[in-house]
């Protein structure tokens, strides 16, 4: 299972995002090494919203993730930081 609390956000060389979240046999740092999205990268282990916001703080609009039921673009997220659920 995935933990939501613990994601890094990270950029590949074509210019698209991706947040990891760590799961039981790899760190979300270690998924975006692999993945190579590593051009830009959040802080680690950090709340899944925070990093998004990260994203879009660093003028990402999208994003794929690994993580389920969680919003994947910026018009999707809470309106308010403090309405995030972590």
């Amino acid at each position: 299972m995935m933990n939501l609390k613990r994601c890094t956000a990270g950029k590949n060389k074509d210019g698209k995002w991706h947040i990891a979240c760590d799961q039981p046999a790899a760190s979300g740092h270690f998924i975006l090494m692999d993945m190579k999205y590593t051009q830009t990268m959040s802080p680690q282990a950090i709340c899944y919203y925070k990093a998004a916001r990260w994203i879009m703080q660093h003028g990402g609009r999208t994003w794929t993730t690994n993580a389920l039921q969680v919003p994947t673009t910026a018009v999707a997220m809470p309106k308010n930081p403090q309405d995030d659920p972590c």
